[in-house]
């Protein structure tokens, strides 16, 4: 075939033979072709158009992500446990205005379509599915009858999580536009943004727990974990002064040695009755390492001297704050006879010792892909059950890939609604 020669052009040429003169020369079936092709590049950039890799591909990510998300089995309820501490949801469209919450199994077997906020742990508490404060049964729970529900959640305490709101800031949590981080109180559970949080440390590292200053406020006894005051009667030194010696406390409170030291024996020991410590509170009850006992009776880490109401430094006019507080400060809280009245007083002895929580019994089967899944329960089967099954997915099999060889025959995209309508007459077959 010779070698295609440039068209010349001519100045003196209409448009219409300019533009015919600079179109090549196409036969019929390039011409198709070139329509195929162009077709072809809209299928391929048509964002509606899947492949059957793409459906294999999206369905491993799928199992992979329900692995993840999902690892533990959801076919029992734990209001049988009762004041249980837990993972708990709220369910929004079941009580979008009412605060009510789930337990991880009912999340998935009573509420998967609902739009749930995940609070995670929060202590004492029984689900509210099943109960009249839902607007839908329980499905795990078909024994209970809702009066037993109801009187199984009395005990139950809401905040404003249940209702799809946090920190207080009080907004909604959106997954899709936040992108600080949030922190858990202690006490209240509630979720705090970390721009809403006062002196904040530098390094999420650098503490273990945090304790909002709402809650710091409504248990005095925790402020003097934060600060303990100077007697009054010690002389004021200035402001440089002041910084030196709370720097040199806390290094001898964590049994640092300071050469410059020239204190009185009597602080030098620590006594109390000639000064207290200042001190974080992590290292305020570094002071005492252990509890002493005397004839008097436990001594109370907090300010070395034998526990009693009046013992404690009176901290109600100080700034409420936030708390944070590093490895191993449960171990650190005193336990004197005053301080655990004081615990009990409040209903806050959950402090002293790592919160225990109910988890989920592992589900064997996370993890394993729809073909493995299939396989298991077809071995768990009879053989006559098990050949049926066979024969069943045998012929299935073959009429889907006559179905799909008419497309791809005819070079066409196969849509939704072809795939429906090829089910829907397997069904009227069925019928």
């Amino acid at each position: 075939m010779p070698e295609e020669q440039p068209v010349p052009r001519s100045s003196s040429s209409s448009s219409n033979v300019e533009a015919a003169k600079e179109t090549p020369n196409l036969s019929v079936k390039e011409e198709e072709e070139e329509a195929i092709n162009e077709v072809d590049a809209q299928t391929v950039n048509d964002d509606d158009t899947v492949t059957a890799e793409d459906v294999l591909r999206a369905q491993t990510e799928l199992e992979r992500d329900a692995a993840e998300v999902l690892p533990g089995r959801f076919d029992r309820c734990t209001v049988s446990l009762g004041p249980t501490r837990q993972n708990v949801y709220a369910c929004l469209t079941c009580a979008p205005t009412q605060a009510r919450g789930l337990c991880y199994a009912c999340s998935i077997a009573c509420h998967a379509e609902h739009q749930l906020v995940e609070l995670f742990y929060r202590r004492r508490f029984v689900c509210d599915c099943g109960s009249g404060k839902m607007s839908s049964p329980c499905q795990l729970s078909k024994g209970t009858t809702v009066e037993e529900m109801d009187d199984a959640v009395k005990q139950n305490s809401y905040d404003h999580n249940y209702l799809g709101r946090f920190c207080r800031c009080d907004t909604t949590y959106d997954p899709e536009e936040e992108t600080g981080t949030m922190y858990q109180c202690v006490v209240c559970e509630d979720w705090f943004h970390e721009r809403c949080i006062d002196r904040m440390p530098a390094s999420p590292d650098d503490f273990e727990e945090f304790c909002c200053h709402k809650c710091v406020d409504r248990l005095p006894f925790l402020k003097q974990y934060a600060l303990v005051l100077p007697e009054a009667s010690a002389p004021m030194a200035s402001d440089a002064t002041q910084e030196e010696a709370h720097t040199n406390e806390r290094k001898r409170s964590l049994g640092v040695d300071v050469a410059e030291d020239s204190r009185p024996a009597a602080e030098h020991m620590g006594d109390a009755e000639t000064a207290k410590r200042i001190c974080t509170a992590d290292t305020l009850a570094d002071v005492a390492k252990d509890v002493a006992t005397s004839s008097s009776g436990l001594i109370c880490k907090l300010t070395h001297a034998p526990a009693t109401s009046s013992s404690t430094a009176d901290t109600a006019d100080t700034p409420a704050i936030d708390l944070f507080f590093t490895d191993g400060w449960r171990e650190r809280l005193c336990r004197c006879n005053h301080c655990m009245d004081t615990y009990r007083k409040h209903d806050v002895e959950y402090l002293l010792a790592a919160e225990k929580a109910h988890e989920p019994e592992k589900d064997e089967e996370s993890g394993m892909s729809l073909f493995e899944l299939g396989v298991q329960k077809l071995q768990g089967m009879d053989r006559v059950q098990a050949v049926n099954g066979l024969l069943a997915y045998d012929r299935m099999r073959n009429e889907i890939r006559s179905f799909l060889s008419s497309f791809a025959s005819a070079g066409t995209v196969v849509t939704k609604n072809d795939v429906e309508a090829f089910f829907a007459e397997k069904m009227q077959r069925r019928a």
